[in-house]
């Protein structure tokens, strides 16, 4: 039997996800021109990954069920230089009616012509000192007179317009529509989105024959001019009519998900009541907002076929999707909860734990501090764009909230949430090969106060901070932690950098936090006590 990658590909789809197929099938009609009709250039206008491959695909096969159409599929990125960009396009077009023309020297005769016009295109710019056109005398005659000699012969020759004449009648005579397609267009570099727009527009335009092409219009504009404005000017003297590709709303691109995720949790063989819990219908939600395109959606699914065996029974499954979902969209995201993972999982004032008076013993100010506290980690999220903010705080709020009663508690863990520290020091490490330390590390630390000072004292200040990130994470879920000792090691390798160099405010932030959660640590032993 034969066995497939699970990884879902990102080649265009052949099944018709979103009721696009009429429309790509009234477009394939519209593309068969009659005889002796004008040349046409049709766009299809949409941002990478919303599907334009797709679409041409579907269009494709309905051109293809036309018996009298030549179609072209012509790939710009298999030819390596733009020198002969021009060439190639018009060598295709020439290959292909012979190849499909059977009606004998109609086609022979569209062909050679078709050939003839290219190796002229050719003879132009290659020819030794052709250069001379448009020079002043007294350069070219510098050119030398031999090549101008060699030059002169082949005069009678090159008359492009001819030429093109010529290919103009043996269409006419041909009675038979081509059909160019051009897709990806805006992956050229931009010269030779110039050149291929350029060919087009002057020189591959002939009778019966339609352009199909396929690009992002903004890229495009920004290749064809220095202005956007300008290039788009440019863009609509070329391509007779527009198609853009409509946004896929909210509601289909939701039914898309649910369906890659279905599917995923059937192959890795996942409960799917999970699947249909509140909470991981949140999380594909949010999977789905912070997809912009359907391609999106798949690169989400390709990381949760890694990342959800890996942390089955470890991380709560909602969390995994709405993790992989927001890193998969903001990358920065994942450094930051990886190196200030105690800005998203610790709210150091929440509750009545610590006091004014706690505060001023412990040298932290409250005023503005106290109220971004309760979300940390909003320093971390780019303001940039508004509507990519709102969806980062939304998902954060997600994955990090936590009701007072579970923070006070620190039960956040038995329903494997990576608010909890150890839930996500364990998501990170499953998913990832960054260095994220173990548990058990850690807690020996703050059970040896001894060794903890050893740890900070062979750190950098990198290092330091790392090491204070991990230790206010792990701290919550260590059973025998000596808090003294750890607050008395702290305090002395404090004092040591302030007299040994200036003390950054960073990393005495990061001590005082963790001095802090320790103080709350003893405050809760006491209360239990008492209980």
């Amino acid at each position: 039997m034969t066995s497939h990658s699970k990884f879902l590909h990102d080649l265009p789809a052949t099944d018709d996800a979103f009721g696009r197929e009429p429309f790509a099938k009234n477009l394939a009609d519209s593309l068969v021109l009659p005889n002796n009709s004008p040349g046409l250039v049709v766009g299809i206008e949409g941002e990478w990954g919303s599907g334009k491959s797709t679409l041409i695909g579907f269009i494709t096969k309905h051109l293809r069920e036309n018996q009298k159409a030549i179609v072209i599929d012509f790939n710009p990125w298999m030819v390596s230089t733009t020198g002969v960009l021009v060439e190639a396009l018009i060598g295709q077009i020439a290959a292909s009616i012979n190849k499909s023309i059977d009606e004998g020297q109609n086609g022979v005769d569209v062909s050679q012509k078709l050939i003839n016009y290219a190796s002229l295109l050719i003879s132009l710019k290659y020819i030794p000192g052709f250069s001379w056109i448009g020079l002043s005398a007294e350069d070219a005659t510098k050119a030398g007179q031999a090549a101008l000699d060699d030059i002169k012969k082949l005069l009678p020759n090159l008359d492009l317009a001819q030429k093109k004449n010529e290919v103009i009648k043996a269409l006419q005579k041909l009675e038979c529509p081509i059909i160019v397609i051009v897709d990806d267009l805006d992956r050229l570099p931009a010269e030779e989105i110039r050149i291929m727009v350029q060919t087009i527009k002057a020189v591959a335009d002939f009778p019966q024959i339609a352009y199909l092409l396929a690009y992002d219009p903004n890229i495009m504009a920004r290749a064809l001019a220095d202005d956007k404005k300008s290039g788009l000017s440019y863009l609509e003297k070329v391509v007779q009519v527009a198609y853009p590709l409509p946004l896929l709303s909210r509601r289909q691109l939701k039914r898309f998900a649910d369906g890659k995720i279905q599917n995923l949790f059937n192959q890795l063989e996942i409960n799917s009541q999970s699947f249909k819990s509140d909470r991981c219908e949140e999380a594909i939600v949010l999977l789905t907002q912070l997809s912009r395109h359907p391609r999106d959606v798949i690169r989400i699914t390709n990381r949760l076929y890694l990342s959800l065996p890996a942390t089955q029974g470890e991380v709560n499954t909602a969390d995994v999707i709405a993790f992989e979902a927001l890193t998969q969209r903001f990358p920065a995201i994942r450094k930051a909860i990886l190196e200030h993972s105690a800005d998203f999982t610790g709210h150091l004032y929440r509750g009545n734990v610590i006091s004014e008076q706690d505060a001023v013993d412990w040298g932290v100010s409250f005023g503005s501090r106290k109220a971004e506290a309760e979300y940390s980690w909003l320093k971390h999220l780019s303001k940039e764009d508004d509507h990519d903010f709102k969806i980062l705080k939304k998902t954060c709020l997600f994955l990090f909230e936590k009701s007072s009663k579970e923070v006070d508690n620190f039960k956040f863990g038995d329903h494997l949430r990576i608010a909890d520290p150890d839930r996500l020091a364990r998501l990170l490490s499953l998913t990832s090969i960054e260095e994220v330390p173990e548990a058990k590390d850690i807690h020996k630390l703050l059970m040896e106060p001894e060794e903890l000072e050893k740890e900070l004292n062979r750190e950098d200040g990198e290092g330091k901070l790392f090491l204070l990130n991990w230790l206010h994470n792990y701290a919550p879920s260590c059973e025998k932690p000596d808090i003294k000792g750890c607050i008395d090691k702290l305090t002395k390798t404090s004092q040591q950098l302030t007299r040994d160099s200036p003390l950054t405010e960073e990393l005495a932030s990061s001590i005082n936090n963790l001095m802090i959660r320790l103080q709350r640590l003893k405050s809760q032993e006491k209360s239990n006590f008492t209980q």
